[in-house]
């Protein structure tokens, strides 16, 4: 109730890679890539109905010599192509419905990508230090803050 009191929201999203995990026993992703387009379409609804200014910020690759399993779970795999597929499916939603779309993953194919993650998989605090960065960048250059 509250949010639609102000007229200049912004609402950034960040939905992270857990879609995407696969198990190596089921031989499927955790949410169905279907599935995950159905969820994103549901956020950016529920989010236009306090703002028209809506923010997805892009998935991040892995360092897959780690995440193949990781090392916490022989099951739990993450794989980059899979990772890739998700964060075009986000992007492509994005542009559908006019949403901003701030697509990190680009980023990492340019960097040493790999030493921003704390364990293959998590951001460190480069890494995090990355992402505001980028996206601070992005909502200065489009006139968002």
């Amino acid at each position: 109730q509250r949010l639609s009191r102000y007229h200049n929201n912004i609402i950034i999203i960040a939905i992270g890679l857990n879609d995407a995990r696969f198990y190596k026993n089921k031989k499927c992703n955790n949410i169905s890539i279907g599935k995950t387009k159905i969820n994103i379409q549901t956020l950016i609804d529920q989010a236009k109905k306090y703002t028209n200014i809506v923010v997805f910020i892009g998935l991040t690759l892995v360092n897959e010599k780690l995440t193949q399993p990781v090392e916490w779970n022989d099951n739990d795999f993450f794989n980059n192509s899979d990772i890739v597929e998700y964060n075009n499916a986000i992007k492509n939603i994005c542009a559908k419905n006019k949403v901003h779309f701030i697509d990190i993953l680009k980023n990492f194919k340019t960097i040493n990508y790999q030493k921003l993650l704390h364990d293959g998989l998590h951001l460190n605090s480069l890494g995090y230090k990355l992402i505001y960065q980028t996206v601070k960048k992005y909502l200065i250059k489009n006139k968002i803050i």
